[in-house]
């Protein structure tokens, strides 16, 4: 008995068949790379939004304008004044 591959049938085989999976294979993996890629910058985008999101939405004119009205006048910083109004609050 012949094997596979010397057969009319096997040779078709090798000749056509296998060329065409080993073809959609190697599409397969390249659209699953793409699909990855795609995922990661989704969720890439997402965390930013979040990110976004949480960040507290300060106005720094406003800022600035509390800032000053509070007393930078004695030359404190930002810091000392905001840990005066926690002491303050307490």
């Amino acid at each position: 008995m012949a094997n596979f591959h010397e057969t009319t049938l096997g040779k078709s085989f090798m000749a056509g068949t296998m060329p065409d999976i080993a073809e959609s294979l190697r599409k397969i993996g390249h659209e699953l790379r793409r699909a990855n890629d795609l995922e990661e910058k989704k969720q890439e985008l997402e965390a930013i939004s979040s990110a976004e999101k949480s960040k507290p939405n300060v106005d720094m004119q406003e800022l600035t304008k509390e800032f000053t009205s509070k007393g930078d006048k004695k030359g404190k910083s930002l810091v000392e004044v905001f840990k005066q109004e926690e002491e303050r609050e307490k």
